[in-house]
């Protein structure tokens, strides 16, 4: 383990070429040379990967040069003398980089051996190939492929490796299928031409009708086959039900061992697990949807909650689309400020995040509380949708690394930001070093820019032109004090003056510029600790880093941001004076609370 003082108690000088703070004067040619070196050897490595491994492209290698091991890069990272840049490049030679040569090996061995046994299972040789062709693609780097291989990947493995059985199943019906059995137009949709070019979700459709088709058809419930399908398709047509989920309620239905007469029940029957009583309930929760959605664009949305659309949410089991459309009515709701109602608010800002573990620790600690009949009512609702949510996705690889020790995870993902984006990093491990609150503050101002992409209220060029405004902008906010309207303020320069508190009856947003500022930096972060209880403040202040892209934003706040906390929850109160940096690998628990990357 090394530890380094940072900033520990120097005056920061002001860089004629940046007007940024800097705390270290010129240093030697010696001594550049020695950091050049150690970029030479830290390239070289990545250079040997690209060229031994699909996973890492020259994306990336320019990535490393231009971005992760350039000066600007290092000093964003916090590292402002020699040494502590010589450090920085140190460890990515010994550490970081060797690490994330292994991690994207063993992923791409496991991708191609995953798709490999596909291909044996039966998928053609042009769909296994465009997977392939997939990994080599210099058009996503590393974090964005990780990404996919680790959550969504998965998950589509699963349902080519059921298609591809179900396919074998469906050929042995068909070989042993009477010839004069007459035309059968699910099994025609499967001998078609077009079949193995479609999608691998029409395939599944095509598949299902095939089997339940067959299967009715020879156990002679061709009658009721017709019926049921019937059923389902006009519930389909009625937006109850996802279309291509008709086929899979067939096959369950003909599939199943009931006998004509349960089937005839279950399609006819007035009980409250019949199908029409079924589709009933179906058309009830999609009237809930609809009246959350004339609200919703009736100017009546919740901030942060994540609304979803109608395909999304009829895909989803009748369980999860319950739950949702009740936590989406509370929260089109007025919520009176009674006892409970900080952390009410702050559990919803954590569902919205999609951490779970946070929302469900914050949740634990709800229970514990005097809360009132409405708000038990709320904090029930909240456990369902957070349970049934959790449920739509299978737990990844990454999860379960996660739980086995948060601890050793924490700092891998602290040294994955590192690699990241120097600048984000070092406001982080300030924050981190203030403890739980005033980073899940920081973390909600982060969501917020997200949240304002999604719903198309900002890209990129918007982006730009609001932080150039916010310049001139500030001047004014500095001069005169701060509005209760909407204000748009560029910290660096500025400091704590720039960042309103919220906590004067402000209900109006605020737009926060930072950059790679150690003055900027150290504000926001004593304003999130001095605001870390504030709902107003994390409801309507987006923080929108300089020179983070929003594609590295969006991995940041939804694939390190729960590792992070739940790291960061299971420390508890960090060191506020020293920074330790330290190998992902170790997981000796007893001297976490002994330090961050970061003295604060």
């Amino acid at each position: 383990m090394v530890t380094t003082q940072v900033n520990a108690g120097r005056e920061p000088l002001l860089t004629a070429e940046t007007g940024q703070e800097s705390d270290h004067a010129e240093d030697t040619a010696g001594q550049r040379a020695v950091r050049e070196h150690l970029r030479a050897e830290a390239l070289s490595k990545v250079r040997a990967a690209v060229a031994s491994t699909s996973a890492l492209t020259e994306a990336d290698l320019s990535s490393y040069e231009r971005i992760v091991l350039s000066e600007a890069a290092l000093e964003q990272g916090g590292a402002r003398t020699h040494e502590e840049k010589m450090r920085f490049l140190q460890q990515n030679v010994s550490l970081y980089i060797p690490q994330v040569i292994a991690d994207a090996r063993r992923m791409e061995s496991q991708f191609l051996s995953m798709v490999s046994s596909l291909e044996s299972k039966g998928m053609d040789r042009a769909s296994a190939q465009r997977w392939r062709d997939w990994l080599k693609k210099d058009t996503r780097l590393w974090y964005q492929k990780k990404n996919f291989l680790t959550k969504n990947f998965p998950v589509l493995h699963s349902r080519w490796t059921r298609l591809l059985a179900d396919e074998k199943t469906l050929e042995t019906k068909i070989q042993s299928r009477k010839k004069a059995s007459g035309k059968n137009p699910a099994l025609e949709a499967y001998r078609a031409t077009d079949y193995r070019s479609s999608s691998l979700s029409r395939r599944e459709v095509i598949v299902n009708n095939a089997l339940a088709s067959l299967t009715a058809h020879e156990s002679g419930r061709d009658a009721l086959f017709a019926k049921a399908q019937s059923v389902l398709q006009g519930a389909a047509a009625r937006g109850v039900l996802a279309p291509e989920k008709v086929s899979v309620w067939m096959r369950r239905i003909f599939q199943s061992n009931a006998d004509d007469k349960l089937i005839a029940d279950f399609l006819d029957g007035g009980g409250s697990n019949s199908l029409p009583s079924l589709v009933g309930r179906w058309a009830k929760v999609r009237g809930r949807f609809d009246a959350v959605e004339e609200k919703r664009t009736a100017g009546g949305g919740a901030q942060g909650f994540h609304f979803v659309t109608l395909d999304t949410f009829l895909r989803w089991h009748y369980d999860a689309r319950t739950a949702y459309v009740e936590q989406a009515e509370r929260r089109l709701q007025e919520s009176p400020e009674t006892a409970g109602y900080a952390v009410l608010l702050d559990i919803r800002r954590e569902l919205d995040m999609e951490d779970w573990r946070s929302a469900q620790s914050l949740i634990e600690q709800a229970k514990k509380l005097p809360l009132s009949e409405k708000e038990r009512g709320d904090l029930a609702s909240m456990q369902q949708y957070l349970s049934t949510q959790q449920s739509l996705q299978p737990q990844t690889a990454q999860e379960k690394e996660h739980e086995a020790d948060p601890n050793a995870d924490m700092f891998k993902a602290l040294a994955e930001l590192q690699q990241m984006n120097g600048s984000v990093y070092s406001l982080y491990t300030r924050a981190m070093a203030r403890g739980i609150g005033p980073f899940s503050a920081l973390c909600s101002l982060m969501y917020n820019r997200c949240w304002c992409r999604k719903q198309a209220i900002m890209e990129d060029s918007d982006e730009h032109l609001l932080r150039e405004q916010a310049k001139e902008e500030t001047k004014d906010v500095v001069e005169h004090g701060h509005r209760k309207t909407y204000e748009n303020n560029y910290i660096p320069g500025y400091g704590n003056d720039a960042i309103r508190s919220q906590n004067q009856g402000e209900w109006s947003p605020q737009v926060l510029h930072i950059a790679n500022d150690p003055g900027a930096q150290a504000a926001l972060v004593a304003k999130c600790e001095a605001q870390q209880n504030n709902y107003s403040f994390k409801y309507w202040s987006t923080l929108i880093p300089e020179n983070l892209g929003y594609s590295e934003h969006q991995y940041i706040v939804f694939n390190l941001h729960w590792r992070l906390k739940s790291g960061l929850r299971q420390a508890g109160a960090l060191s506020n004076e020293a920074v330790v940096s330290r190998p992902a690998s170790t997981k000796r628990k007893k001297e976490t609370g002994a330090a961050l990357a970061q003295a604060a």
